[in-house]
């Protein structure tokens, strides 16, 4: 565990440096222990059972870039020179997408996936130290849709990191926040240390500095109260198309009114509204435009299917196996391959506001024909469409020697992509599994004028 948490570290320690934050430097300190951790686990390792495996650790372990040490080294940690002044950079965590919010560089970052957290999307941006001195800044929302917060993470472990993340989702998503985890900002609405509910939509105010050098804004879309706005825009305008033949009463006219909203016009035209969160500070200022659209980006997770049917064979759920939770495969483990009426089929039902063209991601683990040269094949079908077969491996494809092998293993996935037309409704996505390689992890669903954030892993199961 000690290393797979110093190659966390050391993620951290590239991505924040790239960037020019001074937490890098936080994160290089933790990625040396660890590697000192592992030199003191050795000389451990060497007394257990009274010495029985003594020089079993003590053989190379750390960063192999063949199948054995010929070209492994440790990790490669970068330390930043704070600037001089007082300046920030604002983020969305885990994403390559960040800015000073200055005059001559972008000020406005959109936010187009959300994370599912019960009733509540969730997405989290951070405010980075980039100089020696203190930067003060404010934060700011203009919706009640949204429910924002000020968190920090501790750097002293990983552990630490994930237990006070914990404690916080689960405080926030409390009715009462009387835990000691969450405080609220103080008379002058100026909030230093700990985490912090920002309910009001006036300006709160806090700091980055060498000792607290990054602290995250987490934001919370409240659906539930989302759906019923969108549901009271949506009947009130079935209605005034029926009564706009006739002459309106002032009780209409009053009723109707709210269509005028410039929140209701970006509704009905978009089908969402976009809510924002502003980054204040001496020098710049950052807004974050947070698209409230669930059908824009929809990940789906391979075990979650709607209906499984049997023919023969079936799908089954194969614990741990996928990249985030579990993935499907085609049993039993054979090399059989099937025409289309006889292949097992799994079925996922997805659920769209509006219909439109969606982009559509098959996430397939890197398996290999159980056959020297074979194929590897599936076919889907979205609703009532005619069903389409897929090569999952190229004619060139050779495993062990060719790119695409070799890709596959390294990302330890396959990526099938293909357009496809989504009905306004509940849609039914088919998979049949032609042949018994088939290990299906995730599929991932995308409005055509909306860009995946990048990440190794993908979006998350929303």
């Amino acid at each position: 565990m000690n290393l797979v948490k110093m190659w966390i570290y050391s993620g951290f320690n590239s991505y924040y440096a790239s960037q020019g934050l001074v937490v890098a430097n936080a994160y290089a300190d933790m990625v040396t222990e660890a590697i000192k951790e592992d030199r003191r686990l050795k000389k451990v390792f060497d007394k257990v059972a009274g010495g029985k495996w003594k020089g079993f650790a003590d053989a190379e372990h750390i960063g192999f870039k063949k199948w054995n040490c010929e070209e492994r080294k440790n990790p490669t940690i970068r330390n930043i020179i704070p600037i001089e002044g007082s300046k920030l950079m604002v983020g969305l965590e885990a994403e390559a997408n960040y800015t000073s919010g200055r005059e001559w560089s972008p000020k406005q970052m959109d936010v187009n996936f959300l994370k599912s957290i019960k009733n509540y999307g969730f997405t989290s941006a951070y405010i980075g130290l980039m100089s020696e001195d203190k930067c003060k800044f404010s934060i700011e929302k203009d919706s009640d849709f949204i429910k924002v917060a000020l968190r920090e993470k501790a750097h002293a472990s990983f552990d630490d990191i994930y237990k006070n993340y914990k404690a916080f989702c689960k405080d926030v998503m409390s009715k009462n926040n009387t835990s000691k985890c969450v405080k609220k900002p103080d008379d002058n609405n100026n909030i230093s240390l700990g985490n912090y509910i920002i309910d009001n939509n006036s300006a709160v105010n806090s700091y980055v500095d060498i000792k607290n050098p990054l602290k995250f804004v987490d934001i919370f879309v409240d659906f539930e109260k989302l759906d019923k706005y969108y549901e009271t825009i949506d009947d009130l305008y079935e209605k005034k198309k029926v009564s706009s033949k006739k002459k309106l009463t002032r009780s209409e006219q009053a009723k109707f009114k709210l269509l005028d909203s410039d929140l209701a016009k970006e509704y009905l035209e978009k089908g969402y509204v976009i809510c924002h969160v502003k980054i204040k500070y001496d020098l710049g200022e950052v807004t974050l435009n947070v698209k409230t659209d669930r059908d824009g980006i929809k990940a789906i997770n391979a075990s979650h299917y709607n209906t499984k049917y049997y023919k023969n064979e079936n799908f089954e759920i194969v614990e741990g196996l996928g990249r985030d939770t579990d993935g499907v495969k085609v049993m039993p483990v054979v090399d059989k391959v099937y025409k289309l009426k006889d292949a097992p089929v799994i079925s996922y039902s997805v659920d769209v506001k509006r219909s439109g063209k969606y982009n559509i991601v098959y996430v397939i683990e890197p398996t290999n024909s159980y056959k020297y040269g074979g194929k590897i094949t599936f076919a889907y079908s979205i609703n009532e469409e005619k069903v389409r077969k897929v090569n999952v491996l190229e004619d060139t494809y050779v495993a062990g020697v060719t790119a695409d092998w070799e890709e596959g293993v390294l990302n330890h996935a396959r990526y099938i992509e293909d357009v496809v037309t989504l009905k306004k409704g509940t849609n039914i996505i088919n998979v049949y599994g032609l042949c018994n390689e088939i290990v299906l992890d995730k599929i991932i669903l995308s409005k055509k004028d909306i860009k995946i954030p990048r990440s190794y892993m993908g979006p998350g199961v929303n």
